[in-house]
C-alpha cells in the first residue's frame, strides 16, 4: 500500500507510483502515439516498462532510442511469445505501487494516470478499477469477436478493455497473471472480480483506437 501522505500531485519520485505496462509487436508506426501520450501526463510520477515481443520491424530501434531519451521508459525484448506473456514480463520488471496497461495502439488521455490515481488515493479500499474509455472508428469496428465463440460480433460495450485496467501491486499477480490466446483480459477480469473489491470507472481517458 503506498503512503498517500508523501504524494504530491506532479511530483517526480525516486520510486515511481504508477507502473505503465505496454507489450508492442511490429506496430513501429503507431507506437509513438503511444509513448508521447504517457509523456503528456499531467499526473508525472510514472514508468514507462515496454516489452517488444519480438518484431521483425523497427520497432527495435525505436526502443533503443526510446530508452536512451527518457529515463522513466525501460524497454525489453524476448522471442514472440505473444501479447500475454509480454505484458506478464512487464509487469515483472515493474516496481510501482499502482499499475496502468497500456495497448500500443491506443493512447491516453493527458488526465488518465490523474483521475486513476485520485480515485485509488479516495478509495483505499478498492483494488482494481476499469473502464472509462472512448473508442475511436467506424461503427463496424465497434464489434468484436465474442470471446466464448470467436465467429459472433458482440459490441464493444459488453466488453471489457483490457487497457482500462488499474490494479494495485500484488493484485494481477495474485490473480494469476494474463494467460495466452484470445480472451485472457476478459478472464484474467473474470479472476480479479471473484477474489478483489473492483469498481467500474466512467471518465473516458482511455482512447481506444479501433
Amino acid at each position: 500500500m503506498f503512503d498517500t501522505m508523501n504524494i504530491v500531485q506532479g511530483d517526480i519520485m525516486a520510486q515511481p507510483l504508477v507502473s505503465v505496462i505496454l507489450a508492442t509487436y511490429n506496430r513501429e508506426e503507431l507506437l509513438m502515439r503511444a509513448v508521447d501520450s504517457v509523456l503528456l501526463q499531467s499526473w508525472h510520477n510514472w514508468e514507462l516498462i515496454i516489452v517488444d515481443d519480438g518484431s521483425t520491424d523497427g520497432t527495435p530501434q525505436l526502443l533503443d532510442v526510446l530508452s536512451r531519451s527518457h529515463p522513466r521508459i525501460r524497454t525489453f525484448r524476448q522471442e514472440n511469445q505473444g501479447p500475454g506473456r509480454s505484458r506478464n514480463r512487464a509487469l515483472r520488471e515493474s516496481s510501482g505501487d499502482l499499475i496502468s496497461v497500456l495497448d500500443s495502439d491506443d493512447a491516453y488521455a493527458v488526465d488518465h494516470l490523474h483521475l486513476r490515481v485520485r480515485f485509488m488515493i479516495d478509495h483505499p479500499e478498492v483494488d482494481f478499477i476499469f473502464g472509462g474509455y472512448r473508442a475511436i472508428g467506424s461503427d463496424a469496428q465497434l464489434l468484436v469477436p465474442d470471446m466464448d465463440d470467436p465467429s459472433v460480433q458482440v459490441p464493444l460495450d459488453e466488453c471489457v478493455v483490457g487497457g482500462t485496467f488499474f490494479a494495485r501491486r500484488g493484485v494481477i499477480e495474485q490473480a494469476g497473471c494474463w494467460e495466452s490466446g484470445y480472451g485472457e483480459d476478459a478472464r484474467l477480469f473474470a479472476r480479479i472480480r471473484s477474489s478483489f473489491l473492483v469498481k467500474k470507472v466512467d471518465f473516458p481517458t482511455y482512447l481506444y483506437h479501433r
